[in-house]
């Protein structure tokens, strides 16, 4: 009797040894990414982040807070007069299933497309524009159309991690190119 229960205990884990739940995708932080870069530095003496569009996707929530947690920890007021607005005016991300064919070596893959558009204007105390600047940026990652839920988020957060930093990039070049309202 005590050898039959050795023997279904010991069937019993070797049949659960090779269940596990799926790794946590790691998380991608804004905050820690760009805490060792100066900031931007704007010569306004307010600065206020609007979302004009809503993104039709099913990480919205992702990309909205991301971008704004961007806005808000990379630009900073250094004047004594003026606003700046940064407004996103377009951020979306569409899922194209299986654009990529697959065969018996590697598997279909599913495309998503990310966009991201933000301008950054100054005016006065008045509300009149004096300047701005529009960024656009355009990514493109492809994923296995196999893969777990947990995996294709851990995808798409990338995607909107490497979009951001893009736009970042190219804010930071365009503002201090362009925009004859920034401080050194």
């Amino acid at each position: 009797m005590k050898t039959k229960k050795i023997v279904m205990l010991t069937a019993l884990s070797l049949m659960t040894a090779g269940c596990s739940t799926p790794e946590s995708p790691k998380v991608f932080s804004i905050e820690k990414m760009f805490s060792n870069s100066p900031a931007i530095s704007l010569g306004v003496s307010t600065i206020d982040v609007y979302n004009e569009t809503s993104c039709d996707c099913d990480y919205e929530n992702f990309f909205a807070q991301d971008v704004e947690k961007w806005a808000r920890t990379r630009f900073l007021p250094t004047g004594s007069q003026g606003q700046a607005k940064i407004k996103v005016s377009e951020m979306k991300i569409v899922e194209h299933p299986a654009r990529i064919i697959g065969n018996l070596v590697t598997p279909a893959k599913d495309e998503y497309r990310a966009t991201l558009t933000v301008r950054v204007s100054v005016t006065d105390d008045l509300g009149f524009e004096k300047s701005y600047i529009e960024n656009t940026v355009k990514r493109a990652a492809y994923v296995p159309s196999n893969i777990s839920l947990v995996e294709r988020e851990y995808a798409v957060r990338k995607l909107i991690t490497e979009i951001i930093v893009e736009m970042d990039g190219q804010i930071s070049s365009n503002i201090n190119n362009n925009l004859s309202y920034t401080n050194p």
